[in-house]
């Protein structure tokens, strides 16, 4: 939780660089008390798309996709911070995309999955597709 705070600090003080940092030198302590969670993967994926550095969100991808962190992988907040992700890098075909593989359109019609919603909605606007964005009202 505390790692979670601090690199919530650093964004919250538009210092991703550092958030990005603390997030890569947690992982290679690799803390036995540590438990990852998708709060921990998420920030560090909304910096990746705030610096614009793509490839680095795809490590933290692909390293969710082990099997110790698959639930992560599928969690509410990580699919929201990659589709953000891709919107901010310009790649709003590949957040839709990621969408159309990773998520149930069900998913859009419950409260507590508003984020991939909105993250939806900001790659559309994002692409300048106000009917899509409408029609998704």
């Amino acid at each position: 939780v505390c790692v979670n705070a601090m690199m919530s600090a650093y964004v919250y003080n538009a210092d991703h660089q550092s958030a990005l940092a603390l997030f890569d030198w947690y992982r290679r302590q690799a803390h036995a008390c540590f438990r990852d969670n998708e709060i921990f993967y998420s920030i560090a994926l909304d910096c990746c798309g705030d610096l614009l550095k793509s490839e680095k969100a795809m490590e933290i991808i692909d390293d969710l996709k082990l099997a110790q962190n698959v639930n992560i992988l599928h969690s509410t907040e990580i699919h929201a911070s990659t589709i953000r992700m891709y919107a901010k890098c310009g790649m709003c075909d590949k957040g839709i995309d990621y969408f159309e593989r990773n998520v149930d359109d069900s998913a859009l019609l419950t409260d507590t999955n508003g984020h991939i919603y909105g993250a939806l909605l900001h790659c559309y606007g994002k692409q300048g597709d106000a009917d899509k964005v409408l029609s998704l009202f």
